[in-house]
């Protein structure tokens, strides 16, 4: 995963002299699908670079630095439709679990009023 994107790595190797400017690094490995988003792996080991290949567009091709130093071509495949962002999901269920306080909070307050009659 590069910016969103879902790219496979090739075995094509890309020789230095095409290798272009540092675009970003694997930042966590996984090897189970919808764990992660922005630029992780499930090949790669963490801090492996990613970089421009001069005359490619990012959207096509990006080279991977192997851990021996060579680089490789990762081919794109498309945006990257798994993991859900969980710090959204967390400000969802905060959400839904203050409303359904309050409306406990608020059954309650009524039926001591009606006892209180």
């Amino acid at each position: 995963m590069y910016d969103g994107g879902s790219y496979t790595v090739t075995d094509a190797k890309v020789t230095e002299d095409r290798i272009g400017k540092k675009i970003g690094k694997v930042t966590h490995y996984s090897d189970r699908e919808d764990t992660y988003r922005g630029n992780f792996s499930n090949t790669m080991p963490k801090g492996t670079a990613y970089y421009a290949i001069i005359g490619e567009d990012t959207r096509d091709t990006i080279a991977v630095q192997t851990p021996e130093g060579d680089y490789i071509a990762a081919v794109y495949d498309g945006r990257y439709a798994g993991a859900t962002s969980w710090t959204s999901v967390y400000v969802w269920m905060g959400a839904a679990a203050v409303v359904v306080l309050a409306i406990i909070a608020a059954m309650r307050g009524a039926n001591s009023k009606q006892k209180a009659r």
